[in-house]
């Protein structure tokens, strides 16, 4: 009953995960091509910006997905993505399990199942979020279950995973330390408080403090020392990230993608629990709960912090609880099994390469960058040696295409705090919202070629310039997709057709 209890959530959870490929996934890739080729960047080789400093804080993940990328094409991103899904899974049903005392099969139902399901759905993409995620959960995980023992390997593990996961994702790696402090307050306080939370035999003050060291001075371990460690501290503090990338929006019950309001749904169903089930819980759990929620009100990026962290205590609370007995009758068999038979089949039927081919970008801009790659051709130019403007988005496959364009969809490398030389992310903004000239930017830089999509504000000026002329459209090429996806190229006017213009 208790691997069937596991099973469930397992291939339910992996049953939500889609085959579309992520935006980022295309700079990434650009990322492990050029590490593999030329190793390890301190200065951006991917923007048509030069020698802007640069720290490349996912180098190690960018290598693996480019390898897994040229094995298996697009497959081996969705191939990671179901993987690492199914780690966290198994990872976060040991935690529940663990927290239950073993007793875990009505909380196995109502947890893990409604979180594979979230996760699934939202967070587990070809991005190293979810390697990273694994990373954590088995940290707290050893954390719950080798809490009497205290083992001395766990004072060389812990450090080793901390070293690996600031070279895989350092943005996320302070909270491989984060995660220790809850652990440190109850060695500090949890006997004081024993009257009201209960105390269990724990880590004490010594062990934590050093494993602390220990994690701390392992992040120093990359290519970029102290930048890596404090990347997460710079770029989220940027001014108007918050405002104008979704994944750093404040959890609201409005909002785009649907993702706000079901995880307001999600926050008030545990939150209800919690207040409902009367049993105190340790103060690690507490704290756990209160900082990774504090984290995902903030930000949506941080929400599956706390879907992972703040929910497996209530396992705790579930603990005794089950479903009520029922006689299995036959036809109660053949409802189970038939269920069961569904699911497994829908599992293997979503995954079929040949029925769900992993989506890639859409047709207008692989043409687009087609014709970009043969106006370089004709000019005698190799790819990088073309300056491109390209809006946010597409900045990323134009990397991976070879081209080096004006921005991409990181906005941190493109500002000061991090580039220590331009705030190009607050430039393409104010241009974007009118507020500063289109004809100020376009003048600032040397661009060959003009990439514009429909939703560029630059597509309905530009027409009206005499300056610029439309060398290539994707309506007029016939290369059809989502009209929110069209593009054009655009070029400098000779001063012969301006003239004839004016």
């Amino acid at each position: 009953m208790k691997n069937i209890a596991f099973l469930l959530p397992l291939f339910l959870g992996l049953l939500f995960i889609g085959t579309d490929i992520d935006t980022d996934d295309w700079f990434l890739l650009a990322n492990g091509r050029y590490v593999e080729s030329f190793g390890i960047p301190h200065t951006n080789p991917f923007a048509m910006h030069e020698g802007w400093a640069f720290v490349m804080q996912q180098w190690l993940f960018a290598l693996g997905l480019w390898k897994l990328y040229a094995a298996f094409g697009l497959w081996g991103l969705v191939g990671y993505a179901y993987v690492f899904g199914a780690l966290v899974i198994f990872l976060y049903d040991r935690l529940v399990r663990e927290a239950s005392g073993g007793d875990s099969r009505f909380a196995e139902l109502t947890l893990v199942l409604p979180i594979s399901v979230l996760c699934g759905l939202i967070f587990f993409v070809p991005r190293p979020q979810v390697l990273s995620a694994a990373f954590l959960l088995a940290e707290v995980y050893l954390l719950e279950r080798f809490r009497g023992t205290r083992p001395r390997w766990m004072f060389a593990l812990l450090p080793a995973l901390s070293a690996l996961l600031v070279n895989l994702h350092a943005a996320l790696w302070p909270m491989f330390l984060v995660l220790l402090l809850p652990y440190l307050c109850e060695a500090i306080f949890g006997a004081r408080l024993a009257r009201w939370l209960p105390y269990e035999a724990s880590w004490r003050v010594k062990d934590i403090t050093l494993l602390l060291v220990l994690c701390f001075g392992a992040g120093f371990l990359n290519p970029y020392g102290w930048d890596a460690m404090t990347y997460s501290s710079l770029s989220y503090g940027i001014e108007g990230l918050r405002e104008n990338i979704n994944e750093c929006r404040p959890l609201s019950i409005g909002g785009s993608l649907n993702v706000p309001f079901g995880s307001f749904i999600f926050l008030l169903y545990f939150s209800i629990c919690a207040a409902y089930v009367r049993r105190p819980v340790p103060l690690r759990h507490l704290l756990l709960a209160a900082g990774t929620g504090f984290m995902g009100l903030l930000s949506l990026r941080s929400l599956f912090l706390f879907l992972l962290f703040a929910t497996f205590p209530l396992a705790r609370l579930l603990a005794g609880r089950a479903f009520r007995e029922q006689a299995w009758t036959l036809r109660r068999k053949l409802f189970c099994g038939t269920l069961v038979l569904v699911i497994v089949v829908l599992f293997f039927w979503k995954i079929m390469p040949a029925w769900y081919p992993p989506p890639s970008y859409p047709p207008q801009g692989v043409a687009a960058m087609d014709e970009l790659g043969r106006l370089a051709s004709a000019e005698g130019k190799a790819p990088q040696e073309l300056a491109v403007y390209t809006g946010f988005d597409v900045g990323n496959y134009a990397e991976f295409r070879g081209f080096r364009p004006y921005i991409d969809a990181r906005p941190e490398v493109y500002m000061t705090v991090l580039n220590h030389e331009a705030d190009v992310f607050r430039e393409y903004l104010e241009m974007q919202r009118g507020k500063r000239p289109y004809q100020e930017v376009l003048d600032k830089y040397p661009f060959d070629a003009l990439v514009v999509r429909r939703d560029d504000i630059l597509w309905h000026y530009l027409p009206l310039d005499a300056r610029y002329t439309c060398v290539w459209d994707s309506a007029d090429a016939g290369v059809t997709g989502r009209e929110d996806d069209d593009m054009r190229i655009y070029q400098k006017a000779n001063p012969e057709e301006q003239e004839a213009s004016d």
